[in-house]
Formats: C-alpha cells, structure tokens, sequence
C-alpha cells in the first residue's frame, strides 16, 4: 500500500521494525524509550506488526502484542513529528 505525498511515497510493510527503527521512533515520536535489551525481548511478542517507510526510512510504525489466543492489545503506534498529520497513523491501523 503506497500513499503519494508531494511527489513523495509512502510504503506500507506489514513487518516488525528493525531494533533501531523501534528505538527511534519511539524516543522521536514522544513515547517511553526502552534499553535495547528491553526493546529486543519485547519485539519477540509480535503478533503482527507494520511499518512505513518514507525513501527507505522507516517514519512510522505500530505493534499487535498478545497470547496468541484470546488477548490482544494495539502498541507502538508512533509516527516522526516531521510526518505526522498525513494518515499515517490511519494507514498503520488498517
């Protein structure tokens, strides 16, 4: 799924961000920031996950955790200040 955004695109990955694109975009986007350690242990709990990227730079991203069978809870939504405002957000969600 590709987003056109003046002249600019927007990809879609249903993936799990790489462990320094999780870190960053949490610490940019405003959300507690985890040791890597922390954040490495965590990211093994993804049940589904989904990143977007903006000219190969992951700008946004956002996490399903849970048991596998019966709970499930949205996590990690966060999106670069400098790309927020265009439904990225919206897009991660879908």
């Amino acid at each position: 799924m590709a987003v056109d955004d003046d002249k600019s695109t927007y990809t879609l990955v249903k993936q799990p961000p790489e462990i320094e694109d999780y870190m960053r975009l949490r610490k940019i986007s405003g959300l507690t920031p985890f040791e890597r350690d922390a954040a490495e242990i965590g990211l093994k709990g993804t049940i589904f996950a989904s990143v977007v990227s903006y000219n190969g730079t992951a700008v946004g991203m956002g996490r399903l955790v849970g048991d596998g069978g019966c709970f499930f809870q949205v996590t990690d939504i966060a999106v670069h200040p400098d790309h927020q405002g265009r439904g990225l957000g919206k897009m991660i969600m879908a």
